[in-house]
């Protein structure tokens, strides 16, 4: 049955289709299909930024800072056309999150200062070295920051500073 336009009966249909996953799956991939048939890329990436831009008035506001390894929006957005991801199979088709390649205009150009032997292509490719990117990057970074001080190295944080700014 079609959810009427008020949403009046919006809870009995998820009640249906959570007891049926079956028929949830084949309603998915039904608006799947005719999303992808009527909505072009731009049309889509400007439906995700309003129902965000919704969505915020209504959501609970963070509770604190999001944890390091959280990654920008951006991220999902850019993912490659054959990249899919959901609630049951998780990312597939692709790269995982973690891996992505982070685009050269998020950095942060303080961590790549001219003479320190860093820069964003050496450091910030997971591809190459991993979900962090070159730990020694990282490493010499900190040393260069905190000098004899320097008791523990968090890559993922420098990573998502450097990288992700």
């Amino acid at each position: 049955a079609p959810v009427e336009a008020d949403w009046s009966n919006v809870a009995p249909l998820m009640e249906l289709l959570r007891a049926s996953p079956r028929q949830a799956r084949a309603v998915a991939r039904q608006g799947q299909r005719l999303a992808q048939k009527a909505l072009s890329p731009t049309a889509v990436d400007c439906y995700w930024w309003a129902l965000l831009a919704e969505s915020s008035r209504v959501l609970p506001a963070p509770a604190g800072p999001l944890p390091p390894h959280a990654r920008p929006l951006e991220d999902a957005l850019l993912w490659p056309d054959e990249v899919t991801l959901c609630a049951e199979n998780g990312l597939s088709g692709g790269p995982p999150s973690l891996h992505l390649r982070p685009k050269s205009e998020t950095q942060d150009p303080s961590c790549f200062a001219r003479n320190s032997g860093r820069s964003w292509e050496l450091c910030c490719d997971p591809y190459q070295f991993g979900p962090v990117g070159n730990q020694d990057c990282w490493l010499s970074l900190a040393l260069e920051e905190h000098g004899n001080s320097l008791r523990e190295v968090d890559p993922e944080a420098l990573f998502t500073r450097c990288c992700h700014s």
